[in-house]
Parts: structure tokens; C-alpha cells; sequence
């Protein structure tokens, strides 16, 4: 039976763990979330950017400072584009071995519970020997008994 105990408070560092693992993994997919809608927002505005940029191209009075500062701005917002997409990149690996982490930390909680049930059929088992072994033991001293009466 310690050895039942002890099983189960290793499974409930196992559990624990996991549970850190599965937080860790909803934490990680969140961020990758927001730098994915981050990324679609800054591609948007770039667009949006360029389409001003071709309509001030195309008009007869062209506001030369304006279409400088817009392209000076299309540079940023590609530049952030960039950082945003190997961001992306990078918390998408970060899930990826969350994941890893969590799928690991799984099958050792599944493997303590099937050594848990395991050790208690084998206790189990054990005692019912040793019911066994006492009942014959109890019937072997009776006959014994009986017969040098």
C-alpha cells in the first residue's frame, strides 16, 4: 500500500505538470492569435496605404510631401510586416512544442494511472493469496487436530 501512496502523489505531480503544459499550450496559441490578427491589421493598413499612393499618383494636383510621407509609411508598415511575420513564425514553433510538451506530459500521467491500476490488482491479487494461504493453513492445523484425537 506505501507503494500505492507514493504512485499517487507522483501522479499528482504529473497532473500538475500537465496542467502547466495545457495553460502553457492556450497561452501560446493566444499570443500567436493576436500576432496573427496584428499581422493581418498592419497588411490592411499597408493596402490601404498603397491605393492612396496610386490614387494621388494618378491626380492632377500631386501633393508631393504627401506622397513621400505615405511611402516613408508603406516602408514602416512592411518593415513591421516583416518582424511580424517571423513572429508569427516564432509562436507558431512555440505552440508546436507546447504541443510536444503537453503530448509528453499526457502519456506519463496515462502511464502512472495504468501502473496505479496495475498495483492495485497485484495487491489485490496478494491478498487474496494470503486469504488463501491462511485458510489452508486453518484447515491443515484442524485436520491435524482431528487426526491425533
Amino acid at each position: 500500500m506505501a507503494v500505492h501512496h507514493r504512485l499517487q502523489v507522483v501522479l499528482r505531480i504529473y497532473r500538475s505538470q500537465r496542467d502547466l503544459r495545457q495553460q502553457s499550450v492556450v497561452a501560446a496559441r493566444d499570443y500567436h492569435a493576436k500576432i496573427v490578427a496584428e499581422q493581418n491589421r498592419l497588411v490592411e493598413e499597408r493596402q490601404s496605404l498603397i491605393c492612396d499612393l496610386r490614387n494621388l499618383n494618378g491626380a492632377y494636383g500631386l501633393d508631393v510631401g504627401k506622397i513621400l510621407n505615405l511611402q516613408r509609411h508603406a516602408e514602416q508598415l512592411g518593415q513591421e510586416l516583416q518582424k511580424s511575420e517571423s513572429a508569427v513564425a516564432e509562436t507558431a514553433e512555440r505552440v508546436s512544442a507546447s504541443l510536444a510538451e503537453l503530448l509528453i506530459a499526457d502519456q506519463s500521467v496515462r502511464a502512472i494511472e495504468r501502473l496505479i491500476e496495475r498495483q492495485a490488482a497485484a495487491d489485490e491479487l496478494t491478498q487474496e493469496i494470503s486469504a488463501i494461504r491462511e485458510f489452508d493453513d486453518v484447515v491443515a492445523s484442524q485436520f491435524w487436530q482431528a487426526s491425533y484425537r
